[in-house]
């Protein structure tokens, strides 16, 4: 398609190369029903129930989901609660993203993790970071084929690590009442979430102002290994 410079000129478009048609992995066999019996094993968050057949049939069409969406291993990777390069809250990522498959057009998000909901094929994490000024967010789905890539760019050391549990403090959550819930005194109910950071950005582990060094390092590895 002809375009029209200022000078009047004609311009030929650079013609877009579309994404392949999205389509999940077939399935590698029946349902892993008897897997699905436990938490621990599907990677979901506790169920007193459980045992129920019906909870156990949805997730083991859940674990099925994830095994047929996940091309790049993506989630076995960086999101499972048990891999060694889990992204937890306060790791920097940068997310490519494209708004449609057939003309795709990739646009680079990068920013502070705040949160990881690890909720199955439903998985999601939320980056926030600051536009002239403006605190912004997004929430990326884990298997949304509109997302190409997800780069971790830096991870906390452990001195941060130990500077945001200082700072995160116990998780107590109060009723209506003014007491104090007792679910809410578990361990790892709010140890994948750092929202507090939106009121408090100061004391963020990592320095929303380097964000911006970081994309460029890493634009500047893309460009040497595309070279």
């Amino acid at each position: 398609m002809a375009a029209k410079t200022p000078s009047g000129a004609t311009t030929q478009e650079k013609p877009i190369n579309s994404l392949p048609p999205f389509a999940p992995k077939p399935a590698s066999g029946p349902l892993r029903f008897r897997e699905a019996r436990t938490s621990k094993l599907s990677d979901r968050p506790y169920d007193p129930l459980g045992q129920n057949p019906s909870r156990r049939l949805m997730r083991a069409i859940d674990l099925d989901q994830r095994a047929r969406h996940d091309f790049d291993d993506r989630y076995a990777t960086l999101f499972r609660s048990d891999s060694p390069d889990a992204i937890v809250p306060g790791t920097v990522v940068a997310v490519e993203v494209v708004s449609s498959r057939s003309r795709p057009q990739p646009s680079l998000f990068a920013g502070l993790v705040v949160a990881v909901r690890r909720k199955g094929i439903m998985t999601h994490m939320i980056l926030r970071n600051y536009l002239a000024g403006t605190g912004v967010e997004l929430v990326v789905p884990v298997f949304s084929p509109l997302v190409t890539k997800i780069v971790v760019l830096k991870r906390m050391t452990e001195a941060q690590k130990l500077k945001l549990r200082q700072l995160s403090g116990p998780p107590k959550k109060v009723d209506a009442n003014g007491k104090v819930d007792a679910a809410s005194l578990k361990p790892g109910v709010e140890e994948n979430q750092i929202l507090w950071v939106r009121e408090r950005p100061a004391d963020s582990p990592v320095s929303f102002s380097t964000i911006d060094t970081l994309v460029l390092r890493y634009r500047q590895r893309q460009k040497l290994e595309g070279a």
